[in-house]
């Protein structure tokens, strides 16, 4: 159950996050305002690698993107989309090697984002 708490904290503050997510070292800062959480008082790395595989087992929920290659981060500012609702990014999605472990994630400067209907979830907007 504990590790089950800390995966809903993880997702939750990824989805408050936003249509831009958060990378994974923001996560881990994230997550370390909100200890303790169940048992969990510290996030070893140990924990981070148990949360990154039940992460990992979640993509309907999370998607990791990584900016795309050659472009300066000064290019990465968001743009407003046709609709003028939220920015938009230029991301790719992460080969599996980028994100088979959270240092590997952290190394890549992945990104992680929340799923629409979960931001939508955790902000309590359901469909009528």
């Amino acid at each position: 159950p504990a590790m089950d708490d800390l995966l809903s904290t993880a997702i939750e503050e990824v989805a408050l996050e936003g249509s831009n997510g958060c990378t994974v070292e923001t996560l881990w800062d994230l997550l370390e305002k909100k200890l303790p959480i169940n048992n969990i008082s510290q996030l070893t790395d140990i924990t981070k690698q148990l949360l990154w595989a039940c992460l990992l087992q979640r993509p309907t929920d999370i998607k990791m993107y990584r900016r795309r290659t050659g472009q300066p981060a000064s290019l990465g500012k968001p743009k407003k989309s046709k609709k003028g609702a939220e920015p938009e990014f230029h991301w790719v999605d992460c080969p599996p090697e980028q994100v088979e472990s959270h240092q590997a994630a952290e190394q890549h400067d992945v990104h992680l984002v929340a799923s629409e209907d979960m931001r939508a979830s955790t902000l309590g907007l359901y469909d009528a």
